[in-house]
């Protein structure tokens, strides 16, 4: 540990000593001010990687079971929860799958449909990622597929691990698959929580009807942000489309092995389709029963299971959700969220600037790790008189809280990044969080003439 980061240390933990022994303000109990002081210690550790981002998490959960804030049970419940095993199926599901040959095979076909440049790259992982995206509720279940294709498109026009190039295939993929494919009613497991808080329901063509053009403009804006930014610094030479087919008939004809990964791919995509509707097996089980049956054909080792499945993404993702559950059973989210009401009740009559308030305080509220819901539940009841359609008002937060600057703030992302197995790092995309605020508030501006149309504000 370096003398710069030993200082952080000192003061995070004197500060967080400081806040967690002062007298509690209206709102908040001893407890909330002892969860207080750990959350402001964990976060500034976490800015600073005083120590490895995923040991700050555990440490910061281990002292609120110390110090009494938690139970085990509480703390470290996520960890026996859906997301954690759907996390580690879809790990495993993808590393089968790319052992298998297919997952190569696929993103070779889909390359020879686009200019085998740059651009023309981009082009064909974003259409892959949104043609995808209806198809699958479950983004770690979308990430399992769409981003081993992106690593291969990768390594198949020869750019390096962190290369802008690289970056920039894994961001339009990431932006796409996590935050675009939200235009569709099986989008994403967000559209469940935005209807439930909402207490309204929705078909698949009325879902598509109010937020088509929301998500148009996140497509295009993404396309374009990355041709842009990520634009490679010297204009290389674009891949042959002879090249490309070469490279399939190098592949020969299809494996037994492959044929039997693509039918269990093509089963898994089917059972996460259906589910809810011919089924109820939730998304985790069909991730892990298609990795058993992998393994039982042989495409997945053992040596995998530690090597394939990033674990330290693991610890931080369960070790989060710990973190933001007791954030609301403690009081600490309402008690923050509180802060911004009066700002809210003042903006309620100019509807556009209140959506651009909305989306600026959630997304400030993620670095206290302040949740969504939280935000949500309270602005439908704050703005139970307003003009504007609940449903809008939950999709704004929800959007606006997938903000993802530093590292703790969206397990999500934590989880798509795992799955480049080692081409791209937090450091690569963390600022690419600032180009996701800013197209979504222009995609949420441009929709507001429709949604007006609507009837919906």
């Amino acid at each position: 540990m370096t003398g710069q980061k030993r200082a952080a240390f000192v003061i995070a933990s004197v500060l967080g000593i400081w806040i967690a022994t002062a007298n509690p303000p209206e709102g908040l109990n001893a407890k909330g001010m002892r969860l207080l002081g750990i959350l402001v210690w964990w976060i500034i550790m976490m800015c600073v990687e005083a120590i490895p981002a995923y040991v700050s998490c555990v440490a910061a959960c281990t002292l609120i079971v110390i110090t009494g804030v938690g139970e085990t049970e509480e703390v470290f419940s996520a960890f026996s929860g859906s997301t954690c095993w759907l996390l580690i199926g879809a790990y495993c599901f993808a590393a089968g799958l790319k052992n298998s040959g297919i997952i190569r095979r696929i993103a070779l076909n889909i390359m020879r449909l686009f200019p085998g440049t740059y651009r023309g790259q981009i082009l064909g992982v974003a259409f892959a990622s949104i043609l995808v995206a209806p198809c699958i509720p479950s983004s770690a279940a979308k990430g399992s597929i769409l981003i081993p294709l992106s690593n291969i498109v990768s390594d198949e026009m020869g750019y390096a691990p962190h290369s802008r190039e690289t970056v920039g295939l894994f961001t339009v993929t990431a932006l796409i698959t996590l935050f675009g494919s939200l235009m569709f009613l099986t989008g994403g497991i967000l559209v469940t929580s935005m209807l439930s808080i909402s207490n309204l329901s929705a078909t698949w063509g009325e879902w598509l009807k109010i937020f088509w053009l929301w998500g148009l403009v996140m497509f295009v804006l993404s396309i374009l942000y990355v041709m842009l930014v990520f634009a490679p610094e010297k204009k290389g030479e674009a891949l042959p489309k002879e090249a490309l087919v070469d490279k399939c008939r190098e592949l020969g004809p299809v494996s037994k092995k492959e044929l039997l990964a693509l039918a269990v791919l093509g089963g898994a995509v089917f059972a996460w389709i259906t589910e809810g509707y011919l089924h109820h097996v939730p998304a985790y089980a069909i991730a892990l029963a298609a990795w058993v049956i992998l393994v039982m054909a042989g495409l997945f080792r053992s040596e995998d299971f530690c090597a394939k499945v990033q674990w330290n993404i693991v610890v931080m993702v369960g070790t989060l959700l710990g973190i933001v559950a007791l954030l609301n059973t403690t009081g600490v989210a309402s008690w923050v969220s509180g802060f911004a009401t009066p700002l809210v009740e003042v903006c309620a009559s100019h509807k556009v600037l209140l959506l651009v308030v909305i989306i600026m305080f959630c997304t400030l509220a993620r670095f206290v790790m302040i949740n969504y819901m939280v935000i949500s539940a309270m602005l439908i009841v704050v703005l139970a008189g307003c003009d504007i359609s609940p449903l809008l008002l939950v999709f704004v937060v929800h959007l606006s809280g997938q903000f993802y600057l530093l590292n703790y703030m969206n397990v999500s992302v934590l989880s798509v990044i795992g799955m480049s197995e080692g081409r791209v790092s937090f450091d690569d995309i963390g600022k690419t969080s600032i180009a996701f605020l800013a197209i979504n508030l222009a995609a949420t501006l441009l929709s507001v003439p429709w949604w007006t149309a609507l009837g919906l504000m």
